[in-house]
């Protein structure tokens, strides 16, 4: 599990829960497209991704380990 310092916010990767998760989160529509549009392969990259898009949300993340059966 990732964690930066701030304000956490927990994130599930389930994708059948991503999309709720994202719309409770933001207001913005066009930061919850991008970040339910993510690569959901590998939990180092999203962790990555989502590292960036914070200077945007102005928000920073605790990720939970991917969930993602493949």
């Amino acid at each position: 599990m990732e964690k930066s310092e701030g304000h956490y916010v927990k994130y599930n990767v389930r994708a059948d829960h991503r999309q709720a998760m994202v719309s409770r989160m933001y207001d913005d529509e066009e930061l919850s497209r991008d970040i339910q549009n993510l690569c959901f392969r590998c939990n180092r990259f999203l962790y990555l991704r989502l590292n960036n898009l914070r200077q945007r949300a102005g928000q920073e993340f605790l990720l939970k380990q991917c969930e993602i059966l493949f």
